[in-house]
């Protein structure tokens, strides 16, 4: 993940966003999420690391192209006088959304695999110590197989959950950054206020009864 995500991407999803656009961008760094997430169900416990690159290449992807223009798309929703406000929002946010993630995502992969424990005659606080040991990458060779089993039937809920919040998120994502056209204002015709010079006619100027003339040469 951390090629994609750190090196290649993020400079990669600038141009992409200056071709297309930042929404739509973000939609498919939410697609990509969805797809890594879905592929997390193919992995079992003795899976080689080709396999588990399998789903952490598309995740690693979408969680890099977002990082390439979250920011920019962050501060671009506010006036100027308003950016400064709006990038530390929008920082402290995804830092505290992280950790929340990242701790929910724990919880319930230690909660999951310590109910697989409880099932093979463990205690219940020995299964949730070992399970939360495991979560952290302290295997114990007397649970092994149980850990394997445990884990990979985790993996495999907490991939679902993953896929349909993302999933969620990319159509969120897509209806908010939707744009919208622009209204006018009072004294303005199409956009441009009464007596104006509109971008696309110079020297025409726009009566308030909004019917064009050219103003007179000197």
């Amino acid at each position: 993940m951390t090629a994609p995500v750190l090196l290649l991407l993020p400079l990669a999803a600038g141009r992409l966003a200056a071709r297309t656009s930042v929404r739509a961008v973000l939609t498919c760094a939410s697609a990509l999420i969805a797809v890594g997430a879905l592929l997390l169900t193919t992995l079992h416990g003795s899976a080689s690391w080709p396999e588990l690159a399998l789903p952490l290449l598309p995740f690693g992807g979408g969680v890099g192209l977002a990082f390439g223009v979250m920011d920019n798309a962050a501060v671009s929703t506010v006036p100027v006088a308003n950016a400064g406000a709006a990038a530390g929002i929008f920082n402290t946010m995804r830092i505290t959304g992280e950790s929340v993630a990242v701790a929910g995502a724990s919880a319930l992969l230690t909660a999951l695999t310590a109910a697989r424990l409880s099932g093979s005659g463990l205690p219940s606080g020995a299964a949730t110590r070992i399970a939360g040991q495991a979560v952290q990458g302290q295997v114990t060779e007397a649970h092994r197989a149980a850990l394997t089993e445990g884990l990979t039937t985790a993996f495999h809920t907490l991939g679902l959950v993953l896929a349909a919040l993302s999933a969620l998120g990319a159509v969120l994502t897509h209806l908010a950054l939707a744009p919208h056209p622009a209204v006018p204002g009072p004294g303005q015709i199409g956009g441009v206020r009464a007596g104006a010079v509109p971008p696309s006619g110079a020297g025409r100027r726009i009566r308030p009864s909004g019917r064009f003339w050219r103003a007179p040469r000197k």
